[in-house]
């Protein structure tokens, strides 16, 4: 009788299908040897590579945050994120596997600085506008709609009674701008904003409380305005008065061609001649004694309060800088930086100083 077995012609196997089963479990792919060579290749990389390995990772971080800090988050930037966070997270094992490591990282170094160069850093052409900017402005001041009459710096040295009696004097030294400027009224482009800004002393004096005081709106007929645009009436007392701060915004008024001083000390005019109004106030820069001056000398003299208080130039030797910024109607900006170098004994002996611009 002829007897039929099953079984697997392919493997010449019989009756044993359990077991062929198990066997197939136990047989490993030639795709998953691969990914275990990778894997024993990675964890075979010395701790030496490790090491260089996160270095780098740390470079490229810092890297980004400053290109972010400086440039801002940019579409090329958070591409930038993407390519490097993706690229590791899915090719590090890969990467650390094998030989020829140190070289892998040089090329991948070298390929994110490339990278970077070419997409992160703005171009010129990204530039464009505050390129455009500057050029409008060096326009506008070749054009002669704004042009610079004066910049100088006249300064005067006061006292004022200390300790509550008139015994000591105090003596403080106030700065005064002598700035004029003048907008070309036959053309029709007048100006239409005027600011003092970034006003400070990139090298201060060793003595006394800088104040910057800014002109208050009060009018220009009045006999007297006092050193700080407050009237002579209602004195201010030195130790009250606060500063204004590194920036002065002018209103701009109709102008007058017949007229020199607008209304208002806070007010500039729109064309032919301006005059922004503001001091420097340099307080308590030393002090004397009123009395023993006066039995000395026979007189107290107003022009020598520096050197009754024994300053001495180098104690009032100073830069002080700031930039004036104007807007024109036609939407064209004016710009120009200002810089007041003082020896100390041109304010000491209260002399014009001429300003560079």
């Amino acid at each position: 009788m002829l007897h039929v077995h099953s079984g697997d012609y392919q493997t010449g196997e019989f009756d044993n299908r359990k077991d062929i089963k198990k066997k197939s479990k136990s047989k490993k792919t030639p795709k998953a040897a691969a990914g275990g060579a990778f894997l024993a290749g990675a964890m075979a990389v010395s701790s030496k590579w490790m090491i260089l390995f996160w270095i780098l990772v740390v470079f490229v971080v810092f890297f980004l945050l400053v290109f972010w800090i400086s440039y801002g988050l940019s579409f090329w930037l958070i591409l930038f994120f993407a390519f490097w966070f993706f690229f590791f997270k899915k090719l590090k094992i890969q990467i650390l596997a094998g030989k020829l490591l140190f070289w892998k990282m040089f090329f991948i170094f070298l390929g994110l600085s490339f990278f970077s160069l070419i997409f992160l850093v703005p171009s010129e052409d990204a530039d464009s506008s505050s390129k455009s900017s500057k050029k409008s402005m060096s326009k506008l001041e070749e054009s002669g709609l704004i042009e610079v009459n004066q910049a100088q710096f006249s300064s005067f040295i006061f006292g004022s009674s200390s300790k509550g009696n008139s015994k000591t004097d105090t003596v403080h030294l106030t700065i005064n701008p002598i700035l004029t400027f003048k907008v070309d009224g036959n053309q029709e482009v007048k100006l239409e904003s005027f600011e003092i800004k970034n006003l400070e002393f990139s090298d201060e004096p060793k003595v006394g409380e800088i104040k910057m005081i800014a002109p208050k709106h009060r009018k220009t007929d009045e006999s007297c305005t006092g050193f700080y645009f407050g009237g002579c009436k209602d004195k201010a007392q030195p130790e009250d008065v606060k500063s204004d701060g590194e920036s002065i915004e002018y209103e701009v008024v109709e102008g007058d061609v017949e007229k020199t001083k607008t209304k208002y000390y806070d007010q500039v005019f729109d064309t032919w001649f301006v005059r922004p109004e503001f001091r420097v106030i340099l307080h308590n820069i030393g002090e004397f004694d009123y009395d023993e001056v006066m039995e000395k000398n026979k007189a107290v003299d107003g022009g020598k309060y520096a050197q009754y208080a024994g300053l001495e130039a180098d104690d009032l030797a100073s830069v002080l800088e700031f930039d004036v910024v104007a807007k024109m109607s036609n939407g064209e900006k004016f710009k120009k930086h200002f810089v007041a170098e003082f020896d100390g004994e041109d304010l000491m002996k209260m002399k014009t100083v001429q300003m560079d611009y």
